[in-house]
This record gives structure tokens, C-alpha cells and sequence, in this order.
């Protein structure tokens, strides 16, 4: 099916704390798409119009960009919605959005599967501070400081912190647990961050992008460093040893497949130098598309310009249905 024939929604904003960022990403998409005569219209989502997706059907759109980042928007939820409505959507499934949401769940099957993971403590809202010390600080199987805080199923390093002692555990909880009823505790890996996106569905063979390397000043790529600083640097193709370039694309690719992912996806991970090796941080399953995202970059270093992204993607989307 051509896409260029179909009317678009181009769906954004949401309910998560990820709205702004997704708020840019539709808006990008949304322009592209109109500066390209494609028939389309912008639906930006709040608490209180969730009910208008039901009715895109009747309003002539046969194709869903989704463009929501975090709850709602990439957890299986809206995915589910759509699914009712039986308008073809963008992006992963019910199920595999819901498993790459779910940070601990998704390194458990990797885990299985030999995919290096970092060493993980999982804890549900409501439990004790001295619990938590108790379970980190296990002699056959603790963390040392420092070690990272994040929540389990949220996204653009919203809620992340490095922990450098004790003292500062307790606001880095509360931090996390404000977006999370999950936290995640786990070791920090020193290395190079590096990333790569995936396209592709059952029916297409995956295509893995170039890899791109993330440099910044602060300790870790946490918001500040995303989004407001001028200082990080995202170099695509990562400057890695050829080997360990293909290693990140076969991985980013086995990774895509073993959570059954179809659209765009792009996996994070650390390159550690001294071991040569590659530690799994997380899958994004509806990855960024602002003029600073990741993936819009790495498309370009491969020969397609933004709108040639979203083509491939949107033909993804119809060609799985």
C-alpha cells in the first residue's frame, strides 16, 4: 500500500511525563508529512480527549503515526485502543511495546538469551528505605556506589540519577517513584554510550542504521544532557572498532526480534573499552523524532533525509497489516 495515499494522524502529547518531548516529535512529523501533500491531520492527546481515538475511523484515517513517548503512548496501551478501532498504527504491538516498556521484564529475556545486562534490584512503591539498603548492600550479591536509580517504565532519562552515597538515596527514590510505581536500582557501567536503530517488521527484513555514540560532560546522558546542553556531542557513525560496530548492529537487530518489535526501535547501550564489551540498557519502541532526536541523525548518515524516515516507517506500519 502506498502510504502517500492514506489519510495520517499524526497522535502526540499524551499523558506521561514524556509529553513535551513527544509534543515536538508530532509536530516535526506533522510538518514533514504536509510539506509533502500527504493528506494528514495533528491530534495532540491529553487526560481528557483519550475518547477521540476511537473516532479517527469515521473521520476518513486509515493510518496512525504514533508519535507518544512513554505511559500510554508506548506501553501497549494505545496500542490496544487501536487495535479495536482497526486502524493500522506505527511502531510495536500490545505485547512487545508492553515488554520493551517494562525495563525489568525486557532483561530478563535478554538475559536468557546470553544479551549482557546490568545486575538489578527491582522495588515496588511503598517499600521501606531500610529494605532497600538492606538488598543493595547483600554481601554475595550487592552494589557498591555508584549505581544508578531510574524508573522501570519510563523514558528520556526522566527520573534517572547517579547515586554517589548513601545520603543521596532517598531523593533519588522519590525522584523515580514520582514517575514509576517500579524502581529500578542497578550498577553503573562505566563505558561509552552508544545507540542504534532497528526498522523493519516479520514480513521486512531489518534493516540496522549506523550506530552513533553519545559524548557529554555529565557523568551520564541524563535529561539535562538530551535536551538543554550544548555541550553533548551525538556522533554518528559511532568512532568504534569495526567489529564492535557490527556488533551493535546485529545486537540492536536480535533485540528487536527477540521482543518482537516491528516499526522503529533503537537500542542503548554501553561500550566498555577495557572488556570490549556491550552492556544492554534499554529499547525505545516509539524513539524520539524532534530535530534533536537520535534517530533522525542516524538515518541521515544512511542516506535518508526526515521524510524518507518517516516513508520507511509508515510503510512498515502498512505493510505488516
Amino acid at each position: 500500500m502506498n502510504f502517500l495515499e492514506q489519510k495520517i494522524a499524526v497522535v502526540c502529547g499524551g499523558i506521561s511525563t514524556e509529553r513535551e518531548v513527544s509534543i515536538k516529535s508530532g509536530t516535526n512529523v506533522y510538518n514533514s508529512l504536509k510539506a509533502n501533500g500527504v493528506d494528514t491531520i495533528l491530534i495532540e492527546i491529553n487526560q481528557d480527549n483519550l475518547w477521540e481515538l476511537n473516532n479517527l475511523k469515521s473521520q476518513g484515517v486509515n493510518l496512525v503515526f504514533n508519535a507518544l513517548h512513554g505511559k500510554f503512548g508506548e506501553d501497549g496501551q494505545v496500542q490496544a485502543l487501536l487495535d479495536i478501532t482497526g486502524i493500522n498504527y506505527t511502531g510495536s504491538g500490545v505485547m512487545a511495546s508492553s515488554m520493551a516498556m517494562n525495563k525489568e521484564f525486557a532483561y530478563k529475556i535478554l538475559d536468557q538469551f546470553g544479551i549482557r545486562v546490568p545486575k538489578t534490584f527491582s522495588f515496588k512503591k511503598g517499600v521501606s528505605l531500610e529494605e532497600i539498603k538492606l538488598q543493595i548492600s547483600s554481601l554475595d550479591n550487592g552494589l557498591d556506589y555508584p549505581f544508578i536509580v531510574k524508573p522501570n517504565d519510563g523514558g528520556s532519562s526522566i527520573g534517572v540519577t547517579l547515586v554517589n552515597s548513601e545520603e543521596e538515596l532517598q531523593s533519588a527514590l522519590d525522584s523515580a517513584f514520582a514517575d514509576s510505581e517500579t524502581v529500578l536500582i542497578q550498577e553503573f557501567v562505566k563505558g561509552r554510550e552508544v545507540t542504534c536503530p532497528v526498522i523493519g517488521n516479520k514480513k521486512q527484513a531489518l534493516i540496522a542504521l549506523p550506530t552513533g555514540e553519545i559524548q557529554t560532560k555529565n557523568t551520564f546522558f541524563d535529561y539535562q544532557a538530551k535536551y538543554t546542553s550544548s555541550e553533548t556531542l551525538e556522533i554518528f557513525p559511532a568512532e568504534v572498532p569495526p567489529l564492535i560496530n557490527q556488533k551493535i548492529q546485529l545486537l540492536a537487530k536480535q533485540i528487536h526480534e527477540l521482543l518482537n518489535c516491528e516499526g522503529l526501535t533503537r537500542s542503548d547501550f554501553i561500550y566498555t573499552e577495557n572488556a570490549s564489551e556491550l552492556v544492554f540498557l534499554e529499547i525505545n519502541t516509539s524513539p524520539g523524532m524532534t530535530k534533536a532526536s537520535l534517530c533522525p541523525k542516524s538515518a541521515e548518515v544512511f542516506g535518508w533525509d526526515f521524510f524518507e524516515l518517516i516513508k520507511q516507517i509508515c510503510e512498515s506500519a502498512l505493510e505488516n497489516n
